[in-house]
């Protein structure tokens, strides 16, 4: 049976539930998201305060051109950042796209560091998918629930899916600059005049990938090498960055998409805006 069928067969049995079995549903989905997002609070010390450009001092020129375009000095340091999300999601083949619309709310938590991604995916009228992606306490973890009753998928607790969670996570640091700072544990290395590499441990988990730097300093995109879960097998996965917007004096991506390159070609599968507002480090200056 594929997804949409479980899907299209869930709407059938969420109806005959009734909307209080729904509205509940949802509510102890919210509660469970709530859980994750306490967690990932409660983790992680306070590393810096504010940005410095001293420590810049060592990194490849490039990096050093991204931190000075994206932050100023005394930018104070993210501790949270919550992202309002809306966009399609490619539900589709390489040979026949199928995109829905969606919404989502993600925190990011660079202390700890992790994140939630809190998602609805609209998959047929009436019928909508909640999604949500995590890495915390060193774990990733997928569930999908159509109406968040009837669970689609629900992947957790192996080695592969805590790597891809965390490759996830750091691909997404463009939209908070200050969580790529040394001084929160990416360290960096040169790939060319514009690239470089960034590398994160988390626990167990190691992630890296490569940016890519425009003439403006600013980041135009990532690429690494990710598990493909159809495939079976490690394939090219990255995203493009666009339309950068300034926010709490920080200059960060306001669109992007997320791609994968298959034998087949370029399939992308996920197109958003964002719109984030930051929880900063409490300044420890007299």
């Amino acid at each position: 049976m594929t997804a949409r069928q479980t899907v299209a067969g869930a709407g059938v049995a969420a109806a005959a539930a009734g909307a209080a079995t729904l509205v509940m549903a949802a509510r102890r989905w919210e509660r469970r998201t709530r859980d994750v997002n306490d967690r990932l609070a409660r983790a992680g010390g306070i590393h810096h305060d504010v940005y410095s450009e001293r420590e810049l001092d060592a990194l490849p020129p490039v990096v050093q051109r991204y931190f000075r375009a994206a932050l100023v000095d005394g930018q104070p340091i993210v501790r949270h950042a919550h992202v309002v999300q809306r966009g399609t999601f490619n539900m589709g083949t390489p040979a026949a796209h199928a995109w829905k619309p969606f919404t989502a709310v993600q925190d990011f938590y660079p202390l700890a560091p992790g994140f939630v991604w809190n998602a609805r995916v609209r998959l047929l009228p009436g019928v909508n998918a909640f999604v949500r992606d995590a890495f915390a306490d060193g774990e990733g973890s997928m569930r999908a629930a159509a109406f968040g009753l009837f669970t689609v998928a629900d992947a957790h607790g192996t080695p592969e899916v805590a790597s891809a969670a965390l490759v996830r996570y750091l691909a997404e640091m463009p939209w908070v600059p200050t969580a790529l700072l040394p001084s929160q544990g990416v360290r960096w290395s040169v790939v060319s005049d514009s690239s470089a590499r960034a590398t994160l441990n988390a626990g167990q988990t190691t992630a890296s990938l490569v940016f890519h730097f425009g003439r403006d300093g600013l980041p135009t995109g990532c690429e690494t090498l990710r598990d493909h879960d159809t495939l079976k097998t490690k394939m090219p996965w990255g995203g493009t960055y666009v339309g950068q917007i300034e926010r709490s004096g920080m200059k960060v991506p306001g669109r992007a998409e997320v791609f994968w390159r298959l034998p087949s070609g370029y399939f992308p599968y996920w197109r958003g805006t964002i719109e984030p507002t930051y929880e900063t480090v409490p300044s420890r200056s007299p």
